[in-house]
């Protein structure tokens, strides 16, 4: 197979992507705009949401290798927001799919790698985070009502407040 033709099938998945919902988008309508046969396609792919899963991961790795190390919080979130503004048509039509869910939690990649780097910028060890998270002793601090009123027995330690 030609070493072009993945890269060609999801340009075309991705171009055809912005323009319908995937739920309109066929293998023949994949194979037709990037002018490779069908066998190429599965060479490939197994199937149209394994190409749209792998356009994710990709999408992903690439907002998280473009966001700036030394930064801010809100520069972290920002860069993030414009990459995937930068795709919001794309991402409406996975959005409304079946696929949602991956597309969630691949997500999620993106705001625990920009919480975890913002944290080590601020030299705040994570362990200390979330130790430090629960007021007094694990269970019971003391109080009657066995925590701090209103708060399940718990409050935000100073420190991330500033998060």
């Amino acid at each position: 197979m030609p070493p072009f033709a993945k890269r060609e099938i999801k340009n075309s998945f991705i171009k055809l992507l912005t323009e319908r919902p995937i739920s309109q988008i066929t293998v023949k309508d994949i194979v037709e705009d990037c002018g490779v046969n069908r066998n190429s396609f599965y060479y490939h792919f197994q199937d149209i949401p394994s190409l749209l899963e792998e356009i994710i991961v990709e999408m992903t790795a690439k907002v998280i290798e473009n966001l700036p190390e030394e930064s801010t919080f809100e520069e972290k979130v920002t860069a993030a927001l414009e990459e995937i503004d930068s795709n919001k048509r794309m991402i409406y039509h996975i959005y409304g799919s079946s696929n949602r869910e991956f597309y969630e939690k691949q997500l999620m990649k993106i705001c625990d790698y920009v919480t975890r780097t913002y944290i080590r910028s601020r030299d705040y060890s994570e362990k200390f985070l979330v130790q430090g998270t629960f007021s007094g002793k694990a269970g019971n601090t003391g109080r009657s009502d066995g925590g701090n009123a209103g708060t399940g027995g718990c409050s935000l330690h100073p420190l991330t407040a500033g998060i």
